[in-house]
């Protein structure tokens, strides 16, 4: 019973915390209907729903963030100009005023999807016991596709772990701290199986293709082939080239 009541006092503390009501009362629902009513009840189509969404609202606070800094780079050269106080020019607004509301707009669109997606990170833990990367990111292989390995690339990049900080959850930010360098290594290895697939493999060279070489040699224009191809080949090979 207690673990029940610590339970639900940390999601109404979420909630106080967070404008996330629809979302939350979603999760619930199905949570409670796959433990309280049937096993059988899938709640992993929703679940990764919630989490497709939770990851494009990280992604588009970042994207305001981004657009923040460009305008208010843009009304800092202004400033420097001198020409962030003049007058609009046939009844339009002054163009620098206009940044300014435009600013101020994507504060508050900054704010709302910060909270949004602080307080789904949170929920999502709490309900679902995993973190919304590895619904993304879950095969049955293991190996990832090509929009899989698109969201690993994001999910690792270090702004979008200093917003998984932002939750303040210890243990959350624990096991995506090891999830995240997992996704490294799968990453990594998905681009050495890209190169091993595009990359023809190294073979041994036989008397005519080592008498084409030391031709290819004497001309200027194809010496950076020539590079490209002996640095492929065993140490042995490249010898026997250069003698």
């Amino acid at each position: 019973m207690n673990g029940k009541i610590d339970y639900e006092l940390e999601a109404s503390h979420i909630l106080e915390e967070h404008n996330i009501e629809e979302a939350s009362e979603s999760m619930v629902r199905s949570v409670d209907t796959n433990k309280g009513i049937t096993w059988s009840h899938n709640t992993y189509e929703l679940r990764n729903a919630h989490a497709a969404l939770l990851h494009a609202e990280i992604r588009e606070y970042h994207a305001q963030t981004e657009l923040f800094s460009a305008i208010d780079n843009d009304l800092l050269d202004a400033r420097m100009e001198g020409s962030h106080d003049k007058e609009g020019i046939y009844g339009f607004d002054n163009p620098n005023e206009i940044m300014v509301h435009k600013k101020d707009y994507i504060i508050l669109s900054q704010e709302f999807f910060l909270d949004s997606a602080l307080g789904k990170l949170k929920m999502f833990w709490l309900r679902y016991g995993c973190t919304h990367t590895s619904c993304l990111l879950y095969t049955k292989t293991g190996k990832l596709g090509r929009k899989q390995t698109q969201i690993a690339k994001i999910a690792s990049t270090g702004w979008y772990n200093e917003i998984i900080r932002l939750t303040d959850n210890k243990e959350l930010i624990n096991v995506y701290d090891s999830e995240r360098q997992q996704l490294s290594y799968k990453i990594n290895g998905n681009i050495a199986l890209l190169k091993t697939a595009t990359v023809p493999a190294v073979k041994q060279y036989d008397m005519l293709e080592k008498q084409t070489i030391n031709k290819l040699i004497q001309v200027q224009d194809r010496e950076k082939r020539l590079v490209k191809i002996l640095d492929q080949q065993p140490l042995a090979v490249k010898e026997q080239v250069n003698q």
